[in-house]
């Protein structure tokens, strides 16, 4: 009996693609790539991809997409990622026994690794912890029921750093 599947769209830093990577995706995902002719290899493009997978640079970021994800998720090349601190969103969507998920991975002391629900109530909370937001640093720690709301949001709905930071940073290192 195979596992159940969903689909899963996973980003990363694209100038983080490096030969193991590359060969992680090869051996797990039975993805082949062109052969590298000149350089640190960056080019995606495949010769044999399945029809419910798609690899694409966006922005600076690598976005490979699995229509049958396997629970919905990359388990081999997030555990990959997570080591060698590469930051990471996952999106996952909703099973017949899952919600929508959005795994955020970034590297740091502590690093941040959470499971973000992305179900109908999300948009609810996320616009309240941007009405609070509004009212001020000062009011929020201020007034101890505000605080206590954010404290609580923040754990489900932590903020974070776009992924397009590492771009940014990596471009100019």
């Amino acid at each position: 009996m195979s596992a159940p599947t969903s689909s899963a769209t996973i980003m990363f830093p694209a100038n983080c693609f490096d030969q193991e990577i590359r060969r992680l995706l090869e051996r797990e995902y039975d993805i082949e790539f062109k052969p590298q002719v000149f350089g640190p290899n960056f080019e995606i493009e495949t010769k044999r991809l399945y029809a419910s997978m798609e690899i694409d640079i966006q922005e600076g970021l690598l976005v490979f997409s699995d229509g049958e994800a396997r629970y919905g998720e990359f388990a081999e090349l997030e555990e990959f990622l997570v080591k060698k601190g590469i930051p990471f969103d996952r999106e996952s969507s909703m099973d017949w026994d899952r919600p929508p998920v959005t795994r955020v991975f970034r590297p740091g002391d502590p690093p941040l690794d959470v499971d973000i629900p992305d179900d109908e109530s999300s948009g609810v909370v996320v616009e309240i912890k941007k009405k609070i937001r509004a009212v001020g640093d000062k009011a929020i720690s201020e007034i101890p029921i505000l605080r206590e709301i954010m404290d609580c949001i923040e754990e489900v709905f932590p903020t974070y750093p776009p992924l397009t930071d590492w771009v940014k940073e990596e471009a100019t290192s």
